[in-house]
């Protein structure tokens, strides 16, 4: 049981410095999130607390990338 490997690859997100709400798909709450690509030099962060359904995430600027939700 190793939290990490309970996971979903979440693709083709774009990111900016307004809060986005992503569907991540676990259907529970994450215990994290690591991202994966990016296609710019962006800090993601998490801008509100994360639900069953939703992670709501923010970059310090505007950028497309991919995470691993676990």
């Amino acid at each position: 049981a190793i939290p990490i490997l309970d996971g979903i690859l979440v693709e083709g997100i774009e990111v900016s410095t307004s809060e986005r709400r992503i569907l991540h798909g676990l259907k529970r709450k994450p215990k994290g999130f690591i991202v994966v690509d990016n296609d710019n030099n962006c800090l993601v962060y998490r801008s509100s607390e994360s639900t069953n359904k939703y992670l709501h995430l923010s970059g310090s600027r505007v950028a497309n990338i991919s995470l691993w939700v676990f």
